[in-house]
C-alpha cells in the first residue's frame, strides 16, 4: 500500500476590484456583504507602503479603537476628536507622511464605513477637477486609503463597534494662524480667488467655504482637506468673506454675483 506525506496547504484569497488592485482582506462577519461591496473598491492594496505597518499597529492584542486612551497607548498622538465632525485625526511616528481619521467605539453615532467612502469619492473627483483645469500649481488634495479593523478583539456589548479607519496622505499643513494671514494677506490673488470660486461651484464642495478646510500648505498650495461634503448645492460662498482682506471682499462678492469670473480676469 503506498503511503502519502501530508502536507499543508495554505489558500490566500485575493479579491480584485473593477481596476484589478489586489486585496487579502475577508469579509468580516458583522459587516453586511452589501456593505463590504462598497468600501471593496476603495480599501488600501496590499502593494500599499503603509499596509503592513498598519497590519502591525491594529492587529494587537487590545482593541487600538476603544477609546482615547486605548489609542494612545498604541502610539497614537492627537487623539481628541475634531469639536464640529467628531473625527479624530491622529498621527503615528510609524506613518511619516499621513494621517489617521477614525472613531472609538465609544463614540456613538457615527457611520464610519460611509463617511470614509464619501471622503474617498469627494478626494478622487476633486483631483480629477483640478488636472482638468490646469489648476495643480494652486491646488492639491491628498489620497486616501480605507482599511478593514481586525475583527477581534471585538469591543464589549454596549459600545458602537467601528470596523474601518482611513489612511491620509499628510499634506504638510501651515499652522492656523499662518494660514489665516496667507488668507487675509498678499498670497491670496484675484487668480486664485476665481479657481477657488469655481472649484468649489464645480464640485459642490459644500463645506469648503472656510480657510481651516482650505489651509495653505508648506509648498503654499491649497489643500483641499474637507472631501466628505461634495457634490451639494447650494454652496454658501458668503461664508469665505470673514477670512479675506478688504478689497478680496469686494472682489469675492462680484464673483459670487456674476456665478464666476468673467473672461478677462481669469
Amino acid at each position: 500500500m503506498k503511503k502519502y506525506l501530508s502536507k499543508t496547504i495554505t489558500i490566500v484569497l485575493i479579491t480584485y476590484n473593477l481596476f484589478g488592485v489586489a486585496y487579502t482582506f475577508d469579509r468580516p462577519e458583522h459587516v453586511s456583504e452589501n456593505i463590504w461591496n462598497s468600501i471593496l473598491p476603495h480599501l488600501i492594496s496590499e502593494s500599499h507602503p503603509m499596509k503592513k505597518t498598519l497590519d502591525e499597529i491594529f492587529h494587537s492584542n487590545t482593541r487600538v479603537v476603544f477609546n482615547s486612551k486605548s489609542l494612545k497607548k498604541a502610539g497614537f498622538k492627537n487623539t481628541k476628536p475634531g469639536k464640529w465632525s467628531g473625527t479624530i485625526v491622529a498621527t503615528h511616528k510609524k506613518l511619516k507622511g499621513y494621517l489617521v481619521k477614525m472613531y472609538t467605539d465609544d463614540q456613538k453615532g457615527y457611520i464610519d464605513w460611509a463617511k470614509f467612502i464619501d471622503r474617498v469619492k469627494g478626494a478622487k473627483s476633486i483631483k480629477k477637477a483640478i488636472e482638468k483645469n490646469g489648476w495643480n500649481n494652486i491646488f492639491k488634495v491628498p489620497n486616501k486609503w480605507i482599511y478593514p479593523l481586525p475583527e477581534s478583539p471585538a469591543p464589549p456589548i454596549g459600545y458602537s463597534r467601528k470596523n474601518f479607519v482611513l489612511l491620509v496622505e499628510d499634506m504638510d499643513l501651515l499652522p492656523k494662524n499662518v494660514n489665516l494671514r496667507m488668507w487675509r494677506g498678499a498670497p491670496m490673488k484675484k487668480t486664485m480667488l476665481n479657481a477657488i470660486f469655481l472649484l468649489l461651484k464645480e464640485e459642490g464642495l459644500r463645506d469648503s467655504v472656510y480657510a481651516f478646510n482650505l489651509p495653505f500648505s508648506k509648498d503654499k498650495k491649497i489643500a483641499l482637506v474637507d472631501t466628505e461634503y461634495h457634490h451639494i448645492w447650494p454652496v454658501h460662498y458668503l461664508s469665505l468673506l470673514q477670512y479675506l482682506s478688504p478689497s478680496n471682499r469686494e472682489y469675492w462678492k462680484q464673483l459670487v454675483k456674476n456665478g464666476g469670473p468673467n473672461s478677462t480676469s481669469r
